[in-house]
């Protein structure tokens, strides 16, 4: 089969777990960029032993780190995954229509279904979980973020039916420690920013957050594991706001 005329782009730190599973059903596409900034295990090693095209960098912040990644792809189109996502032949195909026709669309949102160890999500805040992921190499632009970075293009876009397999957290303990360092990342983002919030701020947006993700987005049909992942949003933004609190506290005295 002739391979689509796309640039894969990954950007990976110490993913020898989860890159064969990421790189396996990417045989079809033309071009593979996985950007290692400082991997210690065998990522580049594996990456290299899959065929991608290595570009090893020093971290920038995901936003900027990411747009060098993207800088470095050479094909139309650039369809964005991360070491922990996996990609079915069902997307393989609605890429390949979309890749070998003219198209007014200069991107196309993707869904992704999120794990927890086994445990795939299917309601909550979690899902749908629409990302603008394939998008023409010509035209895009990115907001630079310390943490969930985005990607924006001029135009129409459109959206593909089949999600993308997001085989986020290998265990609740990896949860807890990863949503700690988004909401340490967001509050440093948010104290540069100016933004000031109250305790009342704290207790009621993480509330909100609970409610939404379990009631009103339907987590409790995901049984004790939507309640247990309700309880984990909420306490991640309690803990945003918690932060971003103490740093006023600590360093914004007269600022």
């Amino acid at each position: 089969m002739k391979k689509l005329n796309v640039s894969v782009c990954i950007l990976a730190k110490d993913e020898e777990a989860n890159l064969p599973r990421c790189l396996a059903p990417l045989e079809a596409f033309d071009e593979v960029i996985v950007l290692d900034s400082g991997s210690e295990d065998k990522t580049v090693e594996i990456a290299r032993q899959w065929g991608a095209t290595v570009i090893e960098e020093s971290w920038q912040g995901f936003g900027a780190t990411r747009k060098k990644l993207f800088q470095a792809a050479s094909k139309p189109w650039i369809l964005w995954l991360d070491a922990d996502e996996v990609v079915p032949q069902g997307l393989v195909d609605e890429i390949q229509k979309v890749a070998g026709m003219k198209s007014n669309r200069n991107g196309f949102w993707i869904n992704r279904i999120t794990y927890i160890g086994k445990k795939r999500f299917h309601h909550g805040n979690w899902y749908p979980d629409w990302n603008l992921r394939f998008f023409r190499t010509e035209g895009w632009f990115m907001e630079e973020r310390d943490v969930h970075e985005r990607i924006q293009v001029h135009g129409e876009t459109g959206r593909f039916f089949s999600c993308i397999d997001h085989y986020s957290y290998r265990n609740w303990a990896e949860r807890k420690e990863r949503s700690q360092r988004y909401a340490k990342l967001w509050a440093a983002e948010a104290f540069r920013d100016g933004r000031r919030v109250t305790f009342f701020d704290q207790v009621g947006h993480s509330f909100a957050c609970f409610v939404k993700a379990f009631f009103l987005k339907l987590g409790f049909l995901d049984g004790f594991s939507g309640l247990r992942l309700a309880f984990s949003n909420a306490s991640e933004v309690s803990d945003k706001y918690r932060r971003l609190r103490l740093s006023w506290t600590r360093y914004g005295a007269g600022g």
